[in-house]
């Protein structure tokens, strides 16, 4: 939620204060005129990075292309979701199981929501046949909104987030998107890619002295 929202003002008429900050991070594609302008304003270090990426793609002729699209079919979404765990395994320490990944494929409210809704959108980036790096979100109003981003460790030596937001980039600007954000987290290369902080706030809503909800107007 942007500071001077409908929401956050009427909330602070009624004198309800945030409990939690959470920064973000989004690349405003409206300061740019097109994807060439975009990549230009990007940093010396960042477009050279980016040139590294592809240059070794094509060093080891390895094919690479995204598919973008509202649904994606079964096959896709195992993928998908078996990157997302074993990602979220192997970088943060998380432990898994055949039960827990059954529930988080099929029955985690967040996997419903992204791949039943009709604002559902989702990149896939293939290398050399195998989906390297994905990001799911909700499409709102000119925004891409991504709750979901991973990449294979298979292909860091290809750098496959920032080749895969170039790409969505470029998409986004070829369907008339106006900003693209990453959600949650400041990871370095989500800044190497041009992205700025947004803040949004948590309220703790009290309905009575005993129940309470807490919602990010976002």
């Amino acid at each position: 939620m942007l500071p001077g929202g409908v929401v956050s003002e009427a909330l602070n008429i009624l004198n309800i204060k945030p409990t939690l900050q959470i920064d973000n991070a989004i690349i405003k594609l409206n300061n740019y005129k097109s994807h060439q302008d975009y990549i230009s304003h990007l940093s010396k270090n960042a477009r050279q990075n980016l040139r590294t990426a592809y240059n070794r793609l094509n060093r080891d002729n390895l094919a690479n292309s995204i598919n973008i699209s509202n649904k994606v079919d079964y096959s896709e979404l195992k993928a998908i979701m078996g990157l997302y765990e074993n990602r979220h395994t192997s970088r943060y320490g998380l432990s898994s199981n055949p039960l827990k990944s059954v529930y988080l494929k099929k029955y985690n409210y967040s996997t419903r929501s992204l791949f039943n809704s009709v604002e559902g959108l989702h990149a896939r980036l293939y290398i050399d046949n195998t989906l390297a790096a994905f990001m799911s979100g909700y499409a709102r109003d000119g925004r891409w909104i991504i709750p979901r981003l991973s990449i294979n460790g298979r292909f860091c030596f290809y750098s496959p987030g920032i080749i895969l937001i170039d790409k969505v980039i470029k998409w986004m600007y070829d369907n008339g998107f106006e900003i693209l954000d990453l959600g949650l987290g400041t990871e370095p290369y989500k800044f190497q890619m041009g992205a700025e902080i947004f803040h949004s706030f948590n309220y703790l809503i009290h309905n009575d002295k005993d129940n309470a909800s807490i919602i990010n107007p976002r």
